[in-house]
């Protein structure tokens, strides 16, 4: 956010510049530079002003992920709470959705995906299964709007037992 300020405010000290130049100066050519790069500057400004709104929920996100995982540690272990911390969780996955905000809920058996996963362990499989696929999902991943990682998902990935084990 502090960015697209930045911007905005170098816009209207760019304009200021211009201003001053075109009373100094009568050569058209600079003053068609400068101007464009006026427009150059609103442009970028706009672009970045429109990333923040875009993307801003990103560090949000980042802080209330290991709050969702306790979440589900909890209603996991908990017997007579256990609605309440689903019905919680599911409202609080409701207002991120709303933002643009998707969990990324990997699947035992899918294909590990480097872009979108992180391995934190190998588990061996028996001759002849295949490898490279998730054997288990620690936590969730989140993606915004489709297209921005937020959080990689933590997984198990099957691989050959070592000969030497």
């Amino acid at each position: 956010m502090y960015g697209a300020a930045g911007a905005v405010a170098a816009a209207a000290i760019s304009g200021m510049m211009v201003a001053a130049i075109v009373g100094r100066t009568s050569n058209r050519y600079a003053l068609a530079r400068l101007s464009q790069e006026v427009v150059d500057l609103r442009r970028r400004g706009a672009v970045e002003v429109a990333k923040a709104e875009r993307f801003g929920a990103a560090s949000l996100v980042k802080s209330l992920a290991p709050a969702l995982d306790a979440m589900d540690a909890a209603a996991e272990h908990a017997t007579a709470d256990a609605e309440g911390i689903r019905l919680t969780r599911s409202t609080l996955l409701a207002a991120l959705h709303d933002h643009g905000v998707e969990p990324l809920a990997p699947r035992v058996g899918d294909a590990f995906d480097p872009q979108t996963m992180e391995a934190m362990f190998t588990v061996p499989v028996a001759d002849g299964a295949p490898t490279g696929k998730v054997e288990k999902v620690i936590r969730p991943g989140y993606v915004i709007h489709r297209e921005r990682l937020v959080r990689a998902s933590q997984v198990g990935v099957g691989a050959k037992a070592s000969a030497g084990a």
